[in-house]
């Protein structure tokens, strides 16, 4: 048997190059993956929230023009245990899938502007056993800690992602237009600094 029949230098070389071309393109996606987390890593953990032990009703007549452009009906600071303002707690509504019958909602913004603390719905209309599902424990708990701005998983913007429900999509971006339309009021009200992007 004629060994060189087996053994073709042509071959090798094609192994070798194919084994450079993949350890390359591994490196290149690692980098990449490393080089996201870098840039987006903050945006993908829930980070700790200040503990908010009472909270205190502030009078929303002085911002009059704030609220009413971002559908504001109620504003509360949430204080901790030394009596410090720690966050702040927006009401408002927000137009979902059902036109006719806003979103009510709160939205807890961190006293520094730059963490949504948690949301609440507090009253909605959206279809049943889809946009309704935005009052389910899951889907709040998505909120909870994420650094501003907050995006829908449908959206290729940069910003904390917010998983879309299946089939309800207008109700959850509805739901994050809500957060932020609280964020711009603290801002329009000079209560928080607008948040570094």
């Amino acid at each position: 048997m004629n060994s060189k029949a087996h053994s073709n230098p042509k071959s090798m070389k094609w192994l070798i190059s194919l084994a450079v071309m993949l350890a390359v393109s591994a490196g290149v996606v690692i980098g990449a993956v490393s080089v996201d987390k870098a840039v987006n890593g903050k945006y993908l953990e829930h980070h700790e929230v200040p503990a908010v032990v009472s909270t205190q009703e502030i009078d929303i007549t002085p911002y009059g023009q704030a609220a009413a452009m971002n559908s504001v009906t109620g504003l509360a600071q949430g204080v901790d245990k030394d009596g410090n303002v720690v966050a702040y707690i927006v009401s408002g509504t927000v137009t979902g899938y059902n036109k006719s019958s806003p979103i009510e909602m709160t939205t807890t913004v961190s006293a520094d502007g730059a963490i949504i603390c948690g949301i609440e719905i507090n009253g909605q209309k959206e279809t049943e056993y889809l946009g309704a599902n935005i009052s389910t424990d899951a889907f709040k708990a998505q909120f909870d800690g994420r650094i501003i701005p907050l995006v829908s998983s449908k959206s290729n913007k940069k910003g904390s992602t917010i998983d879309a429900i299946s089939g309800a999509t207008i109700s959850t971006e509805a739901v994050i237009s809500g957060t932020d339309k609280a964020v711009a009021f603290l801002e329009k009200a000079k209560l928080i600094e607008a948040a570094e992007q």
